[in-house]
């Protein structure tokens, strides 16, 4: 099975998880994201199938995140898929019904339905 997670690095070391989550949620096929904070810092967002994962590093790879500090994120394939996880998914809301308890085995995650779908096109030279 082909690997449908981006592995981010070279981020700044005060993003936020959701000034990450931010950085893709336009991204066609986007799934959900994640921070780990350690020794170095790195970002990991999964999408629904590897054609979008590998849509979204060839759109975001070297894209400007940091404009202050001039910090360019470092995009590429992830070497195993991030597991799905219910944070960094969606957002609670105060009308949102009172937590379950877990499913017994994990659900395969779909992608958000947008109104509007973005897709990248080059600029015209």
């Amino acid at each position: 099975m082909d690997v449908t997670t981006v592995y981010c690095s070279n981020l700044p070391q005060d993003i936020t998880e959701r000034e990450f989550f931010n950085v893709f949620q336009f991204a066609e096929g986007f799934q959900q994201s994640a921070l780990t904070r350690g020794a170095k810092l790195m970002g990991f967002a999964r999408f629904a199938d590897h054609y979008l994962a590998t849509n979204a590093v060839a759109l975001l790879n070297g894209a400007l995140v940091d404009p202050a500090q001039g910090t360019l994120i470092r995009c590429q394939m992830a070497q195993k898929d991030l597991m799905p996880f219910a944070s960094h998914t969606k957002r609670p809301s105060a009308s949102d019904p009172p937590a379950a308890a877990p499913p017994a085995k994990l659900q395969k995650l779909e992608p958000p339905q947008h109104q509007y779908q973005y897709q990248y096109q080059p600029p015209l030279v």
